[in-house]
């Protein structure tokens, strides 16, 4: 094969590839779940809460959150650069986690509903 035939096949599985890594991103979707029916078998899974932010604890390069539902789970975020208020209700992106048998939202982001 010569060089010009192989760089118009790369050009056009390079593009094949984006156009299907984006049509497969837009299906994921994370489950949307209540703090509640958090539990063991959820560990390690992605997920999406809401709730009241109950307790803010800032540390260098660490927030932690504690929001509620009707219980309570602690969500960290590292590196946060935003300022969160006890009373706002948000909207968590994360992973779930263990700590000293205490469930627990390692966040990606966190948005604030109200």
């Amino acid at each position: 094969m010569n060089e010009s035939l192989l760089l118009k096949l790369a050009v056009v599985f390079s593009f094949t590839g984006i156009i299907v890594l984006y049509l497969i991103s837009r299906n994921i979707e994370i489950n949307d779940t209540t703090i509640e029916k958090i539990n063991k078998e959820e560990l390690d899974n992605e997920v999406k809460v809401t709730g009241r932010i109950t307790s803010v604890i800032n540390r260098e390069g660490l927030t932690v959150l504690e929001i509620s539902e009707q219980t309570k789970i602690s969500v960290l975020l590292f590196n946060n650069e935003l300022n969160f208020t006890k009373g706002n209700v948000v909207e968590v992106h994360g992973k779930i986690d263990e700590y000293n048998e205490n469930r627990q939202v390692i966040a990606n982001s966190v948005k604030v509903v109200s």
